[in-house]
């Protein structure tokens, strides 16, 4: 398998010299490292006991719809899905994309709606089901969904419910010497430096270059 994936690595690395050489010295870093990490995120995605589990498991469950008519567990759906929508996901947001302006920690008012929060993740691009991409996002802005989306813990004393949201980064305010009321707030973070709050161990391993 070894031999496969390095054949693989020298096939692709003569068009990723053309294209790293076609852009300018600024950017070239960075995507040098995300080829990087996109390369050990496949091989760690598809050469990992998990993978192989689940493609045992996608076999069993495929082998009883065909002989049972069953339908498939939530748990299962779940599993294979994962928890990747709305900046949720843990893998860890490195290199960190020239585009993306905002940082975790930072407090914001939504400009359309006038909600204050604070970022507690994003995605380089919308990551969220089409179905909510269509209703929430106007059809004269599809720019939304190629540029980052941010996940905003609001401020409860702007909605009494505790709630996030998923924010396009057209409509993101930055505040400055704002604290947000929010349960979760201490969840993510261990402080407030009276410009933005300082993310927990966790969270900052998810967000290392923020």
């Amino acid at each position: 398998m070894r031999v496969e994936v390095q054949m693989m690595l020298l096939v692709l690395a003569v068009p990723a010299q053309y294209y790293l050489a076609s852009v300018s010295s600024n950017d070239r870093s960075y995507y040098t490292k995300r080829l990087v990490g996109n390369i050990q995120n496949w091989y760690s995605s598809y050469f990992n006991l998990t993978t192989w589990k689940w493609w045992l498991d996608s076999l069993m469950l495929d082998a009883l719809e065909i002989e049972e008519g069953f339908c498939p567990a939530v748990e299962v759906e779940k599993f294979r899905s994962g928890d990747e929508n709305f900046a949720k996901s843990t893998i860890p947001r490195t290199p960190r994309p020239p585009h993306v302006r905002y940082r975790i920690g930072q407090v914001i008012r939504h400009r359309q709606w006038g909600y204050r929060g604070v970022i507690v993740g994003w995605d380089p691009v919308a990551k969220a089901p089409k179905e909510w991409l269509d209703h929430m996002h106007p059809a004269d802005k599809p720019h939304w969904r190629k540029k980052a989306n941010y996940l905003v813990l609001v401020d409860t004393r702007d909605r009494l419910t505790p709630q996030s949201t998923y924010v396009a980064e057209e409509n993101i305010e930055i505040l400055t010497n704002r604290k947000i009321i929010h349960p979760k707030v201490g969840d993510h973070f261990e402080e407030f430096d009276n410009s933005r709050y300082i993310p927990r161990p966790w969270l900052r391993k998810v967000y290392p270059d923020d």
